[in-house]
Parts: C-alpha cells; structure tokens; sequence
C-alpha cells in the first residue's frame, strides 16, 4: 500500500550518519522531514546498554513534540544484533509515528521510511521497530520488540526464502488437509456460519459474538486474530466508536470497520511478524472474508498495509470516498455527427 514519496536523504544526514558509525560515544540520531528532504534533528548519546538508552530516546520524543512523526535511528550493541563485527555496528530504524499526528504527515513518514533506509544502506539496519507511543520507545518496550524478533533462529536469505517455500506448501497441504476434514465430519469445532458451510478456520464464541454484534450495529471495529495451536480465528478486540481504531503493532491481524459506505475489511501484517504467522494470516484472508459474510458481514473495501500507524479513520475516509470518475456526471449523448459534405469546386 505504500508509495515513495520522492523525498530524498540530504547531505547533512548522510554525514551524520557516517560520523555517527565510527562515534562511540553516540546511541540514536533523530530524523525529521524538513523542505522536502530527510535531516538530522537531534541526538542521544551512549551512556549504558541500547537496551537502557531506549529510556533516553522516550525521554527525547516526550520533550521534543511527541504529536510530530520521526525517524530515530539507534546504533545497537553486537549482542542486540548479533554481530560479531566490531568494526561494523548494525541499526534499528525506529518510525514514530503518533496516532494524533495530521494525515498527511502520517502518509509522508510511512511513504519515506523505505527511502531512508535504502539510501543510507539498507545492510546497516538490522531491524525496523515501528511506534506510536514514546512508552513502546523504553527500554522494555525495546526488550519486549527484541525478543519477539529473535524468538527465530537467524538464517541467511537463502535459507529464509526456501524455509518460506516449505512453510508455504506445508501450510496449502494443512489448509487442504483441514477443509476434507470439516467436510468429513460435517461442521468446525468453534462456531459455526448461519449462512453455509465454514469456508476457513472455526471461529470461537467470543469471535462470533462480536461480528454478531457487528452486523446487529452494536459495534463499530472488531479485530480477529488466529490461534496457531489450535486453529481457531480468535476476537483481539472490539469497539463501539470507530475512534478507538489502532492496529496491532507486532502481530498480523484482521479488522472488519464499520465505515458509512459499508464494512471495509483491513489486513495488516507487520514487517516484525514471524515469517509463520505471516503466511498462515495470509492463506486466511480470502476464507476469513467469506465466512463473514455467511454471518451476514458484507465487505464492500479490502485494505491491506505492513504498517500499522497508516491506517486512521481519516485514511480509510480517503479510500472510500468515490472517485472522480464515479461522481462526474456522464456526458450526454448527442448521437452521432455526421461530417458535412465538403463543397463542390467551382
């Protein structure tokens, strides 16, 4: 969903950030977009372990206004990156991007992050940790971020693309295996579609009460997850008021939103996601879509992001609004003209 948005990284950026590298005694360098390019704004420097200058870089955001998107990058230790290099320290490209933060500074920092981190060299970041809050920029913020992220034995890319391959064909077979099974036995063991037979996974009670209460207007959001273990679509969430919308920043998920051109459907899965968990969420969508509206859930818009701050309600406004083209009022037809004979010569 993301485009580039043409803002490019400027000269003083990327000198700072090569000082920065050989500068021991700097932690994190804060980035901000400013006349269409990326600049340095401040820094934080190194006083412990990058775990503990985390504090440090929540301290800075709260001081220096936290409502405003920005970029914060933070030289992590060789334990924390699991390098062995001392001569070549690794990055985390850390996006803050508030809730509260205007629209268009929202798309614009979401949309210049890639540039960022390509231009100044994608091989030094070593993990990109989105927030929308200074407290998820702490130290045990940065712990809790840390040890989802090696939670997984690293492998080079060649070893992640053929586990990715194996894990896809093995979750095709499971997903196959699981439907002739439900097809055998009659029915899921969760709750069941009013509609028609399950498509996907079995649905919990809690999950079936919300998009009852979904369909019913009771509630405005309602976000789904799936237990792994015993796959099963479980409820992570639900609301009222469209004005409590906020995605799961780490784990994949499933949001149905209740918009006033009808239900817009929202699959996010964050880049930070375990490479499983992105491929199971993935193969569900389609299914996931389907048996909501056996429950009498119609979907009228499929949005789909690794980013969770770029969805806002304010977003999703611009997205169902009619296009041009839908809204113009057609021309009417006069038939048609036939040209007029040309004169004869005299």
């Amino acid at each position: 969903m993301s485009t580039q948005s043409g803002i490019s990284v400027s000269k003083e950026l990327s000198n700072a950030f090569q000082q920065a590298q050989a500068d021991d005694g700097l932690r994190a360098l804060k980035v901000v977009i400013e006349n269409e390019q990326l600049t340095p704004s401040s820094t934080v420097p190194s006083k412990g372990s990058d775990a503990d200058d985390f504090d440090s870089i929540a301290a800075l955001i709260k001081a220096e206004h936290q409502d405003t998107p920005a970029y914060i990058l933070v030289k992590l230790d060789n334990s924390s990156a699991g390098n062995t290099d001392e001569a070549e320290r690794q990055w985390c490209l850390c996006a803050y991007v508030p809730d509260n933060a205007n629209v268009r500074s929202k798309m614009l920092y979401s949309s210049t992050k890639a540039t960022l981190s390509r231009q100044l060299g994608e091989a030094k970041f070593k993990y990109t940790l989105h927030a929308s809050t200074p407290d998820e920029l702490t130290s045990e913020g940065f712990k809790r971020f840390l040890k989802h992220q090696t939670s997984q034995a690293p492998m080079t890319a060649r070893e992640r693309e053929m586990a990715d391959i194996k894990l896809a064909e093995g979750l095709e077979a499971e997903m196959q295996g699981t439907t002739v099974r439900r097809s055998h036995t009659g029915g899921n063991n969760g709750g069941s579609a009013a509609g028609g037979a399950q498509v996907g996974m079995p649905w919990t009670a809690e999950a079936e009460e919300a998009m009852s209460a979904l369909a019913k207007g009771e509630n405005q959001i309602v976000q789904l997850g799936i237990d792994t273990k015993d796959e099963k679509i479980v409820l992570l969430s639900s609301a009222q008021d469209t004005a409590s919308l906020t995605l799961p920043s780490n784990d994949p998920s499933y949001t149905f939103y209740k918009h006033a051109t009808g239900i817009v459907f929202i699959y996010c899965c964050p880049d930070t996601s375990p490479i499983r968990g992105r491929m199971i969420y993935s193969s569900n969508c389609q299914p996931i879509v389907q048996d909501a509206k056996q429950r009498g859930i119609e979907v009228v818009k499929k949005l789909e992001t690794s980013t969770p701050s770029e969805i806002t309600n304010d977003y999703i406004n611009q997205e169902c609004a009619p296009s041009r083209d839908e809204t113009a009022t057609p021309p009417v037809s006069t038939g048609f003209a036939r040209p007029a004979r040309p004169g004869r010569r005299r």
